[in-house]
């Protein structure tokens, strides 16, 4: 018996992930944008037994999310955006099912989509954790700016 193990990565976005946190620090309104599409990857562990023993097959799951944070000006119909470095990632919703990934990919998919109001309140999180780095790193910027350095 041969033990079977394949990684098999399907990006996927089951429902987009988006927070807004309104940002007053000056005349013009700003809103700091926390975005993140999931990511789902599939591992296929354990084998198929010969007949009239138990199968060890199994499919693990991860959904993950790297979270992007872009600066949106408000009040524009076509809203400029300035793209900041990265937030980070979301601590992922992970799982397994019996059986082979490719028979399991639409249950997986409800779990993951199951599973996106937690992701929601995860980001909403970052966002609340990055408040003061963000105030930090606004007024660093401002008073470059009014300093002409």
């Amino acid at each position: 018996m041969h033990s079977l193990l394949v990684a098999m990565t399907l990006a996927t976005a089951p429902t987009p992930l988006v927070h807004d946190v309104a940002i007053d620090r000056g005349a013009v309104p700003l809103t700091l944008r926390y975005e993140a599409d999931v990511a789902i990857e599939h591992r296929q562990v354990g084998s198929v037994a010969p007949g009239g023993r138990p199968d060890t097959l199994r499919c693990h799951w991860t959904a993950s999310a790297e979270v992007r944070r872009t600066l949106v000006r408000q009040g524009q119909a076509a809203e400029p955006r300035l793209a900041l470095e990265s937030a980070g990632r979301l601590e992922p919703l992970s799982g397994h099912r019996p059986g082979w990934c490719d028979a399991n990919r639409a249950a997986i998919a409800e779990a993951v989509e199951a599973g996106i109001p937690a992701l929601r309140t995860r980001l909403a999180a970052l966002a609340e954790r990055d408040r003061a780095t963000l105030a930090s790193e606004i007024d660093d910027a401002t008073a470059l700016f009014r300093t002409g350095g």
